[in-house]
């Protein structure tokens, strides 16, 4: 069973709790009704001319609103549907047909109740904003090309050691999850932690209009995505937008260590974490990788305080930077160094983003969800610290979204493998087949070029013996989770059912909290 079959799994039993929390939330509306706003308040918000509305929704402007929503994403009951991204007239015309009150769109749809505006996000930020912006909840945004998952898990480890904090443990991290996440904050919350996608030109922005972040955790940046920003500039522009609607006294968190990110920021306070200068706000030093994971201190320069620590289970050296946005923001909030610590060292990895787990006697590292250069060559030089009997398989696929970088990025991979201590090369795809078949390899690599996944599955089983370490790395378009649960069944059963039950449970708590 893959990820896909487990995503067709999980996502029928997060629309069944879609479901029960809309008839929870209507018990509610009949309760309190002052919880909801009305269309008419809504469109205000959103600098809508009502008066120029059309008869059929002048007549249901004092309507109650359940939740504003893109089209077809979520229960559409009694809501305003807002048509994002490319969503075509099929799916709104289903969301009409199961109860939605009306459209916001480019363009009018038969005749359904359509408020028709030129950019539909910016409608969608507004409305989510000012509902955001009823509640006294201070928001943290961690946004970037590399990490910003594993940084955003590892923050959320340090928070809620002090804090009751609300946060999407999953990757619905694009405008629509997100202005989802900012109508369904818990009572009692006391932080948002919110991860965000760069990857569609001008959400960013959007997205910070509706959360307003406090603290932007900004990890490293590089050509992840660059098909649709046309080059790295783009990207980087897009990212910086975090901060447009942050407040004065927000503060930006980010490497001194990436040149992409050290300028970024002009008109907010930056803080600066690094593993190679004591400059540095935040630095980590005595940094050392044995059986067991990750040992390291970080320093606060400020209160002159040095703090040990360890991740467990963990191998990349750059997940320090993670511990070190993790560290930042947990003293800029406030917290002591010892919730701090133990927030840290209570992280661990889920899914196929760096989990490292052993299945059959042999040691597996899975980190396919997402890739860059930057990314691979950091997993094959953690697995490489991982002490082994056998020898060291990688197992490659293609990096997606690169343009016109593709030759030079697979080109890369190669290179890195070729300067590595792993012994066999299995490859599927064809661009990092393509940059293989043209390099003059390493004599003692043992290289398998693969044209399925079925191929690739059969030969890592002819080859890897007990006492083997097996690295999956690779974009989630080529679907090496494939591999892995074909392989690695059990193991990788076990390893998904983690990594979707805390999904389901987080939406049941924002249904009956």
């Amino acid at each position: 069973m893959n990820e896909r079959t487990f995503g067709r799994i999980a996502k029928p039993i997060m629309s069944l709790t879609c479901l029960i929390g809309t008839f929870a939330q209507r018990k509610k509306k009949r309760k309190k009704p002052e919880m909801f706003w009305t269309v008419r308040a809504l469109l205000e918000v959103a600098n809508i001319e009502i008066a120029s509305l059309s008869t059929d929704i002048q007549e249901i402007l004092d309507k109650k609103v359940l939740q504003i929503c893109r089209a077809g994403s979520r229960f559409t009951k009694q809501s305003i549907c807002v048509q994002l991204y490319n969503d075509g007239p099929k799916v709104l015309k289903w969301a009409m047909r199961h109860g939605a009150l009306l459209l916001i769109t480019k363009e009018q749809i038969e005749d359904f109740p359509c408020v028709v505006v030129n950019e539909p996000v910016k409608v969608y930020a507004d409305m989510c904003a000012a509902l955001y912006q009823t509640t006294a909840v201070n928001s943290t945004a961690v946004i970037g090309s590399i990490g910003k998952t594993t940084a955003k898990k590892m923050v959320y480890s340090v928070y809620s050691e002090a804090y009751n904090t609300f946060w999407e443990p999953g990757n619905d991290n694009q405008v629509d999850g997100i202005g989802y996440s900012a109508q369904h904050i818990p009572k009692r919350t006391e932080k948002w932690l919110q991860e965000v996608s760069e990857d569609t030109p001008g959400c960013t922005e959007q997205v910070s209009k509706i959360i307003k972040p406090n603290i932007a955790i900004i990890t490293a940046i590089d050509k992840s995505h660059i098909e649709q920003f046309g080059n790295e500039q783009g990207i980087l522009d897009e990212i910086a937008s975090i901060t447009k609607y942050m407040p004065d006294y927000g503060v930006c968190i980010t490497s001194m260590d990436d040149e992409n990110t050290k300028e970024l920021i002009k008109n907010h306070r930056v803080v600066f974490v690094s593993m190679r200068n004591r400059e540095a706000d935040f630095y980590a030093d005595s940094i050392s990788v044995n059986t067991e994971g990750i040992c390291f201190s970080i320093t606060d320069k400020k209160n002159d305080r040095t703090c040990k620590m360890k991740l467990k289970n963990v191998f990349a050296v750059h997940n320090v930077y993670s511990a070190l946005y993790a560290f930042a923001a947990g003293v800029i909030q406030g917290m002591c160094y010892e919730d701090i610590v133990h927030g840290i060292e209570r992280y661990k990895s889920t899914g196929v983003r760096q989990n490292v787990f052993r299945a059959k006697g042999i040691v597996v590292y899975a980190d396919c969800y997402n890739a860059v250069a930057k990314s691979v060559r950091s997993a094959i030089n953690a697995a490489a610290e991982i002490p082994i009997k056998g020898k060291r398989i990688a197992v490659l696929g293609d990096i997606a979204e690169t343009g016109e970088y593709t030759k030079s990025t697979h080109d890369e991979l190669v290179d890195i493998v070729n300067s590595s201590n792993f012994d066999v090369l299995l490859a599927l795809g064809e661009n990092i087949c393509k940059s293989i078949e043209a390099k003059n390899n390493r004599d003692d690599l043992e290289i398998v070029l693969c044209k399925s996944h079925k191929q690739l599955s059969k030969t890592l089983k002819r080859t890897m013996k007990k006492g083997d370490l097996v690295l999956f790395k690779a974009s989630h378009s080529s679907r090496l989770d494939k591999c892995l649960s074909s392989v690695f069944r059990f193991a990788y059963t076990r390893k998904m059912l983690e990594y979707y039950w805390p999904q389901v449970a987080w939406r049941l708590k924002v249904i009956f909290s």
